[in-house]
C-alpha cells in the first residue's frame, strides 16, 4: 500500500514542476537576472549644482539643453532634456505651458521634447555607453522659459533601452527606467554643447 502513495506523490510533484516550467515558457519568464547598470525607478530627480543648462546647436537649430547628473560614479549617468520648437507635434516649446510627450517625441529623428538617459559603466573591455530614450508618455510643465533660464517639472516618464547606433531602434533586453518626477530651475551657462 505504501508504494502507490509514494508513486502518487512523486507523480504529483513531477506534474506540478512540469506545469510551472511550461507556464514560465509560455509567459516568457526567464530565470536570468537583468544587469541594466542603472536603477529602474527614480521617484524624484532635482536640479542641483552639477546640473547644466546650455543652448545647443544642432543642424542649424538651437534650443535649451538641460543635463542632470543621476549618480556620483566615476563615469556618471546623465538625464538630458532638449527642446526643439515645431517638432514632435508641438509648436513653440521654449515658452511656459503644459506639454504632453507624443509618439513623435519617442523617436530621436522627430522629437520636440527629446528626453534621454546616458548610462556609462566600465567592464573588462573598457568604458561602455548605453542609451535609454523616453517613451511617448509623461508631461513637461514649464513655469519659466526665457533668455535667462528654464524652470519647471516633468512627470511620469518611462524609458526603454535603445541602440547606440540608432536611437530609433529598441534593444529588447528587459531594461527600462521610470522617473516619477523631475524638478529644475536653472539659469543658462554661456557655453553651448
Amino acid at each position: 500500500m505504501r508504494l502507490p502513495h509514494v508513486l502518487l506523490r512523486g507523480s504529483v510533484i513531477t506534474v506540478l514542476v512540469s506545469l510551472t516550467i511550461a507556464c514560465n515558457a509560455i509567459l516568457g519568464v526567464e530565470e536570468v537576472a537583468l544587469d541594466c547598470q542603472i536603477n529602474s525607478d527614480f521617484p524624484l530627480i532635482a536640479s542641483n549644482t552639477s546640473t547644466s543648462l546650455t543652448h545647443f546647436m544642432d543642424q542649424g537649430l538651437t534650443g535649451p539643453d538641460l543635463s542632470l547628473v543621476l549618480n556620483a560614479d566615476a563615469d556618471p549617468d546623465y538625464l538630458t532634456v532638449r527642446l526643439y520648437d515645431n517638432m514632435g507635434q508641438h509648436g513653440m516649446l521654449n515658452a511656459p505651458g503644459l506639454y504632453l510627450l507624443t509618439a513623435d517625441d519617442a523617436k530621436r529623428d522627430t522629437c520636440g521634447i527629446c528626453v534621454s538617459i546616458d548610462v556609462y559603466f566600465d567592464n573588462a573591455s573598457g568604458n561602455v555607453w548605453q542609451p535609454f530614450w523616453a517613451r511617448d508618455q509623461g508631461e513637461l510643465m514649464l513655469t519659466k522659459a526665457d533668455s535667462t533660464g528654464l524652470a519647471g517639472t516633468m512627470h511620469n516618464l518611462k524609458f526603454r533601452r535603445v541602440s547606440p547606433a540608432d536611437f530609433n531602434v529598441d534593444v529588447n533586453n528587459g531594461c527600462m527606467v521610470t522617473i516619477e518626477k523631475i524638478e529644475f530651475n536653472m539659469g543658462y551657462s554661456t557655453a553651448a554643447r
